[in-house]
Order: structure tokens, then sequence, then C-alpha cells
């Protein structure tokens, strides 16, 4: 983001959100107990093991090593059993379990969805993030086993010299064999992850993969553009008449193979039992190095460094860095993105919210324009303003708080 955009994007946040620039600013933690929790809460893990690291992977990654994995698991049991006795309660709510590539750490990973379920009670569902090399016969049939309901398989791509184009290790095993096996063990929801890159791949190579991906009995397809975080310009982003062509091919062709949109960029058979979402989640405990955690009056992230975070766990202290106090307001703010994120734009806004009346304003704007329907749902157009939205706002500070995490355990003060 340019010096302009970060001024003009300030300057809406605010006036949008009637908070002072100190309202969004994560600053180190000091806390010595884990805060009081809400009782039933979902719970996001992060494993953050993985075979190979794809270059443009932004996410909290570890290379594999298997002889990590028994300390490892150790002190996420721990790190459970803690927010446990602060007042989180498993029983009823989703775990989700991402990454990484959790299904790396084979065996480790079914016991430890064993032990949760026996000692804390049965989620309401269980998601995990995996890969087509990971998905043994073996690890599919232990995951239904072991209670796991849905599963989203990072494929990116069909196509072997597209894998390559994008800097991901070609899959070994063939990719439309494993989504067989997996359809066969009739899991509740299969996403599986594509990836297009708008500057070299063409519209008619991302029809390809997304028709392998019907075809072979994905419930849910998840869409992504390629991004580049890291870079010394922030987020590296393709164009935006590009990524108009995009969305709007990957709209239309999504719903001409029968599936609906249910988020900015997931579409999901009308059969399909439940949506498969990593993200749209409002309060959730997090577990494990990096992952993030999000309650009524606190948004925090553990380290990222997995050394410290296993210290810090052993000594039962939280693995906290980074904090960011949450006002009435600002979780108002924080659900409305989600409502939009997952494609509803209310037509009367949350009376929490300060600028309610803007607000109110500005999505009878958007009805008025052709963004959104009568049902308060975001059309082709409205969606794609949200993706805008989210790419030159959410992706950065997700850029800048995550580059910071990994340079240091414990960061100083961030300004967003």
């Amino acid at each position: 983001m340019n010096f302009v955009s970060d001024i003009m994007f300030r300057v809406i946040r605010r006036l949008i959100s009637a908070e002072s620039g100190e309202s969004f600013s994560f600053v180190p933690s000091k806390r010595q107990t884990f805060p009081r929790m809400p009782g039933m809460v979902d719970f996001y893990v992060h494993i953050p093991y993985c075979r190979n690291h794809c270059r443009w992977c932004p996410y909290n990654t570890r290379p594999y090593c298997d002889d990590e994995f028994p300390s490892f698991f150790e002190n996420l049991l721990s790190e459970v059993r803690q927010v446990i006795s602060a007042g989180a309660l498993l029983y009823g709510k989703s775990l989700y379990i991402g990454g990484g590539t959790p299904t790396c750490t084979g065996r480790f990973l079914l016991d430890f969805i064993d032990c949760l379920v026996k000692d804390f009670g049965s989620p309401s569902t269980i998601a995990v993030e995996t890969s087509v090399d990971e998905l043994t016969l073996d690890m599919i049939s232990g995951l239904k086993a072991s209670g796991v309901a849905q599963l989203s398989i990072g494929v990116q791509s069909f196509n072997g010299k597209r894998l390559q184009s994008l800097g991901r290790v070609v899959h070994q095993t063939k990719a439309t064999d494993i989504l067989k096996s997996v359809a066969h063990a009739e899991f509740e929801n299969v996403n599986v992850d594509l990836m297009h890159d708008v500057q070299r791949h063409s519209l008619a190579d991302l029809g390809e993969d997304i028709h392998c991906a019907a075809d072979n009995g994905a419930d849910q397809i998840t869409i992504y553009p390629l991004f580049r975080f890291f870079t010394s310009r922030g987020v590296c982003m393709p164009q935006i008449i590009r990524r108009r062509r995009f969305y709007s091919f990957l709209w239309n062709i999504m719903q001409s193979n029968g599936y609906v949109p249910v988020s900015v960029w997931s579409f999901c058979r009308p059969d399909a039992i439940r949506k498969f979402s990593s993200v749209q989640r409002r309060l959730f405990v997090g577990l494990g190095p990096g992952a993030a955690t999000s309650l009524e009056g606190l948004f925090a992230f553990n380290t990222f460094d997995c050394k410290a975070w296993m210290q810090r766990i052993s000594s039962r202290l939280p693995a906290y860095s980074l904090e960011m106090p949450i006002s009435a307001n600002m979780r108002a703010l924080y659900d409305l993105y989600w409502d939009m994120y997952e494609l509803h734009l209310p037509k009367v806004v949350s009376e929490k919210l300060i600028r309610n009346r803007l607000l109110n304003f500005i999505a009878q704007g958007a009805q008025f324009l052709g963004l959104c329907d009568d049902d308060e749902t975001l059309t082709q157009r409205g969606a794609f303003w949200i993706h805008l939205m989210q790419n030159q706002y959410v992706l950065n500070y997700i850029n800048k708080v995550w580059s910071a995490s990994m340079r240091t355990p414990f960061p100083n003060m961030i300004r967003l």
C-alpha cells in the first residue's frame, strides 16, 4: 500500500469506525494468566509443520521435523487444558485444525483429536486442512474414524506445469484419485483449494481446474488469485482490471457448474450438509504458534516462534505475543465485515456501531447501485468490491503483523 492510498484508507477508516488510530494497534502482551473464557467457544488449532513451503504462502509454517512432534503435541494438549481451566468449553462447538499441513504429523494428529474428544467432549464439527500427498488411504480412514467431518485439500492446480509456475511441488499422487477416495469416505464437506496466477495463467486454465474439481466430487471449491506477501511494496497484487475479469469469470463458471457462492472466495454445492470455512468464526480460542484468539474484548496472537511458544506453555503462561483491546463498536465492525465476507449486507446495521446512521446510508446506497439484492445478499458486483476492500485493507494488515511476528518472537507495538 503506497503512502497516498495508506492515508486515504486511514481517513476512511476513521470516518466509518469513529475510532482513533490507537484502537487499531497491537501492543505487546504482558499477561501472566489466560483471560476468562466465555464457555462454549470455537477452537482453532495451528500446526505449523509442512514438508514443502510454497514461496507464496504467508502462513506461519515450520519445516517438517518428526523429532519435534512428541514435545509439540504434549505442549498443545497442555495449552488446551489451560484454556479449559480458564472457562473454555469445546463441546458442541467447532474444532478447526489448520497449518502448515496438519496431516503431515500422521498418527500424532489423530491421537491429539482422539484425546480432545475423549477428555473435553465432542465438537459439533471437526475440520482439518490437508494436501494431496498427505491423504493416503490410511490417513483418510484415520481421519474419518477420529470424527473429522470436513476436509480442505490444498490442490491449487491439477496441472503439473501450473503447479510448477506457482512454486508448488508437483503432486506425487494423482489428485483426482485422491478426491475420488475422499468422496467414497463420505465426509460432510470436502473443500478443494485452487490457486490462480492472474498474471500468468489464462481463464481457460482456471476453468479446466474448476471442472476437474467439480467432476471429482468437491462439495465446495475455494479459489484465490495469487498474492505475494512480504515484498518491499507490501502485498503484491494483480492489476485491478485482470482481477475484475477473473472474478466475473469465476462467479459465472461456478454457478454454471451448480455451485452457489457462500463467501467472497468460496462456492458450495446446494446439497452440502454445511459449508467449510477457516475464518468465518466470530469468537474463538487459538492454540499453537501463530494462532489468533478472538474474544468479546480482546484480539490476540500467539507468538509465531515454535520454541518460544513451547517455553511459554511449559511455564503455564499464555503464549500471546500481541494484543488488541476490542470495544463494543470494534466488535460490531468486525462482525459486519464478516457478514459482508459471507455476502450478507444487512439493511439495518447493529445499533452498537457508533456510525450506524452513516453505515445504514451506505447499505441503502449499495442496494440502489445493484451491489446488494432485496434479500440483503451481495451480488457479483458487491462481492467484487468486498474482495477489493479485503485486498487493499485487510491483507496489508496481515502482511504487517505477520511479517513482524516472523522476525521476532515478541514484536513491539504495531500500528495498523
